[in-house]
Protein backbone atom coordinates (compact mmCIF):
# COMPACT_ATOMS: atom_id res chain seq x y z
CA UNK A 1 0.00 0.00 0.00
CA UNK A 2 3.19 2.22 -0.11
CA UNK A 3 3.48 3.32 -3.05
CA UNK A 4 -0.89 4.44 -3.29
CA UNK A 5 -0.75 6.42 0.31
CA UNK A 6 2.34 7.92 -0.77
CA UNK A 7 3.90 10.06 -3.77
CA UNK A 8 4.96 8.39 -6.75
CA UNK A 9 8.53 10.29 -6.01
CA UNK A 10 8.96 8.78 -2.75
CA UNK A 11 10.12 5.23 -1.43
CA UNK A 12 9.49 3.67 2.11
CA UNK A 13 10.25 1.22 4.67
CA UNK A 14 9.40 -0.42 7.35
CA UNK A 15 11.69 -1.38 10.43
CA UNK A 16 10.29 -3.01 13.92
CA UNK A 17 12.00 -3.90 17.19
CA UNK A 18 13.68 -7.03 18.10
CA UNK A 19 12.28 -8.78 20.50
CA UNK A 20 15.11 -8.13 22.89
CA UNK A 21 14.13 -4.17 22.00
CA UNK A 22 17.79 -3.04 21.44
CA UNK A 23 17.42 -3.10 17.77
CA UNK A 24 15.10 -2.59 14.79
CA UNK A 25 15.08 -4.64 11.89
CA UNK A 26 13.83 -3.66 8.11
CA UNK A 27 11.07 -5.49 7.64
CA UNK A 28 9.75 -4.45 4.17
CA UNK A 29 10.29 -1.52 1.57
CA UNK A 30 8.59 -0.25 -1.36
CA UNK A 31 9.27 2.32 -4.43
CA UNK A 32 13.05 3.07 -5.36
CA UNK A 33 15.97 1.02 -3.64
CA UNK A 34 15.43 2.66 0.00
CA UNK A 35 19.24 2.80 1.04
CA UNK A 36 19.04 2.22 5.22
CA UNK A 37 20.82 0.18 6.88
CA UNK A 38 19.00 -3.41 8.00
CA UNK A 39 19.41 -3.35 11.16
CA UNK A 40 19.94 -0.25 13.69
CA UNK A 41 19.97 0.73 17.33
CA UNK A 42 16.99 3.07 18.75
CA UNK A 43 19.55 5.56 18.89
CA UNK A 44 20.44 6.39 15.53
CA UNK A 45 17.24 7.89 14.70
CA UNK A 46 15.89 11.22 16.08
CA UNK A 47 12.26 10.57 15.67
CA UNK A 48 13.03 7.35 17.87
CA UNK A 49 14.92 9.92 20.10
CA UNK A 50 12.41 12.42 20.14
CA UNK A 51 9.37 10.93 19.81
CA UNK A 52 8.04 12.68 16.90
CA UNK A 53 8.02 12.87 13.05
CA UNK A 54 12.28 13.91 12.37
CA UNK A 55 13.21 14.81 8.70
CA UNK A 56 16.86 14.17 7.80
CA UNK A 57 17.75 16.48 4.59
CA UNK A 58 21.41 17.49 4.52
CA UNK A 59 23.97 17.42 7.15
CA UNK A 60 24.98 21.44 6.88
CA UNK A 61 21.43 22.21 8.15
CA UNK A 62 20.19 19.68 10.56
CA UNK A 63 20.39 16.38 12.12
CA UNK A 64 20.73 13.72 9.72
CA UNK A 65 18.97 10.20 11.18
CA UNK A 66 22.62 7.99 11.68
CA UNK A 67 20.58 4.93 10.59
CA UNK A 68 19.99 6.79 6.95
CA UNK A 69 22.96 5.85 4.46
CA UNK A 70 24.83 8.18 2.69
CA UNK A 71 21.59 9.02 0.35
CA UNK A 72 20.50 12.59 1.04
CA UNK A 73 22.36 14.40 -1.59
CA UNK A 74 19.18 15.12 -3.23
CA UNK A 75 16.17 13.19 -1.25
CA UNK A 76 14.75 14.35 1.86
CA UNK A 77 13.95 11.58 4.68
CA UNK A 78 10.95 10.97 7.04
CA UNK A 79 11.20 9.39 9.82
CA UNK A 80 7.96 8.18 11.78
CA UNK A 81 7.82 6.40 15.20
CA UNK A 82 5.34 4.13 15.43
CA UNK A 83 3.29 3.72 18.54
CA UNK A 84 0.22 2.27 19.48
CA UNK A 85 -0.95 1.19 22.95
CA UNK A 86 1.86 3.11 24.88
CA UNK A 87 4.68 0.97 23.40
CA UNK A 88 7.14 2.35 20.78
CA UNK A 89 6.31 -0.84 18.11
CA UNK A 90 8.82 0.42 15.30
CA UNK A 91 9.64 3.04 13.16
CA UNK A 92 8.39 4.68 9.45
CA UNK A 93 10.42 5.76 7.18
CA UNK A 94 9.99 7.52 3.59
CA UNK A 95 12.91 8.83 1.39
CA UNK A 96 11.40 11.34 -1.44
CA UNK A 97 12.76 13.10 -4.41
CA UNK A 98 13.30 16.81 -4.96
CA UNK A 99 11.81 17.66 -7.85
CA UNK A 100 12.55 20.97 -9.30
CA UNK A 101 9.65 20.92 -11.49
CA UNK A 102 7.20 20.77 -8.60
CA UNK A 103 4.00 23.00 -8.31
CA UNK A 104 3.25 22.79 -4.39
CA UNK A 105 6.28 23.99 -2.45
CA UNK A 106 8.37 22.03 -0.57
CA UNK A 107 7.40 23.15 2.79
CA UNK A 108 3.33 21.94 2.04
CA UNK A 109 4.39 18.70 0.29
CA UNK A 110 6.67 18.24 3.13
CA UNK A 111 3.82 19.28 5.59
CA UNK A 112 1.06 17.14 3.84
CA UNK A 113 3.15 14.30 3.70
CA UNK A 114 4.44 14.08 7.01
CA UNK A 115 0.00 14.31 8.08
CA UNK A 116 -0.41 10.90 5.77
CA UNK A 117 2.27 9.10 7.29
CA UNK A 118 1.62 9.98 10.79
CA UNK A 119 -1.91 8.45 10.27
CA UNK A 120 -0.43 5.23 8.26
CA UNK A 121 2.46 4.98 11.04
CA UNK A 122 -0.58 4.89 13.37
CA UNK A 123 -2.31 2.31 11.75
CA UNK A 124 0.25 0.00 11.29
CA UNK A 125 1.55 0.07 14.60
CA UNK A 126 -2.57 -0.51 16.59
CA UNK A 127 -2.33 -3.58 13.37
CA UNK A 128 1.14 -4.96 14.60
CA UNK A 129 0.52 -4.58 18.47
CA UNK A 130 -3.03 -6.39 17.59
CA UNK A 131 -1.00 -9.43 15.83
CA UNK A 132 1.43 -9.66 18.85
CA UNK A 133 -1.45 -9.64 21.12
CA UNK A 134 -2.96 -12.12 19.12
CA UNK A 135 0.08 -14.20 19.58
CA UNK A 136 0.16 -13.86 23.13
CA UNK A 137 -3.20 -15.06 23.54
CA UNK A 138 -2.75 -18.37 22.02
CA UNK A 139 0.19 -18.87 23.48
Amino acid sequence: MGPRLFSRRSSGCLSVFKSSRNALELVTTWGLPFDTLPTFTPGSCWALRRGKPHWSKDSATGLVCAHLKDQLHTDHALCIPMVAQGDTIGVLQLQVSASPDSTVSDENMESALERIASSAAGQIAMSIASLKLRDVLKD
